[in-house]
């Protein structure tokens, strides 16, 4: 993989899926819990710049 393929994680130099999947080993958290955490988040930001928060 070169560095155009994906964001890179400075630390791991792998990408950065990748290297959150090695740090969430063992947590319980696998990747669609992730994918809804970031949904959410997103919406959650969306929502408050909308109200002018």
């Amino acid at each position: 993989m070169n560095s155009g393929d994906a964001i890179i994680c400075a630390f791991d130099h792998v990408s950065m899926g990748e290297a959150t999947d090695r740090h969430v080993k063992g947590t319980g958290i696998d990747r669609a819990g992730q994918n809804a955490f970031a949904a959410r988040s997103h919406e959650l930001a969306a929502a408050a710049t909308e109200d002018g928060r």
